[in-house]
Order: C-alpha cells, then sequence, then structure tokens
C-alpha cells in the first residue's frame, strides 16, 4: 500500500462510544462523507502496526463567538475497538493517497 503521512498525534481521547479519536482533526470539506480505510500507526518507538480507521464527521459545541464557522463540524480519526495507548503523542498516522485527498477535499 502507497502511503502518506496525514497527522503526527497530538493527543488522543478514548470515547465510549466512538473508540479513540485523534487530534488533530481537520474541517470538513463540502459534501462530506464519512468512510473506513486501513492506515498505518508508526509510534515513536518505530513499532508499527495497521489498523481500520474511521474518517468520521464529528459536531463540537462551541460556544466562542469569535469561533470560525467551520470549527463546529469536523473529521475526526476514530478507532472503534482500540485503546488510547495503542496512539502515544508522537505516532505518525499514514493513509493511502486517496484518503489524504477526500480529507484534504481535492478527492476526484
Amino acid at each position: 500500500m502507497d502511503t502518506v503521512e496525514l497527522i503526527v498525534v497530538q493527543e488522543s481521547f478514548q470515547l465510549s462510544r466512538v473508540g479513540v479519536v485523534l487530534v488533530p482533526d481537520f474541517p470538513a470539506p463540502r459534501g462530506w462523507k464519512s468512510f473506513a480505510d486501513p492506515v498505518t500507526i508508526v509510534r515513536p518507538d518505530g513499532a508499527r502496526f495497521d489498523v481500520e480507521c474511521h474518517f468520521t464527521l464529528v459536531h463540537f459545541r462551541i460556544t466562542d463567538p469569535a469561533a470560525r464557522m467551520d470549527s463546529n463540524w469536523r473529521v475526526a480519526l476514530t478507532f472503534p475497538g482500540a485503546v488510547k495507548e495503542d496512539f502515544p503523542k508522537g505516532s505518525r498516522v499514514l493513509v493511502r493517497r486517496s484518503a489524504a485527498d477526500a480529507v484534504a477535499g481535492t478527492a476526484a
């Protein structure tokens, strides 16, 4: 699988109904459709593993009137069934080019 680096993990959260959610997230491109795709995680210690990632549209309730409009709807990388400890800060998330293009809003 030909991959590109999508993010370096800054933070991860364990949510009961969602699984692990990684930060950073992305502005949702117009017409976003959530999907799942295999990704490779490269931990800071060099260990690698493949896992299914859900590229999910999420809504954040932001009450700051100065917040940008695109701050409410975001694309988050989620991992149902995973545990937070699998994604330490500094881990790299490698994805297929098609997934990176979708997140960037440049998919054909």
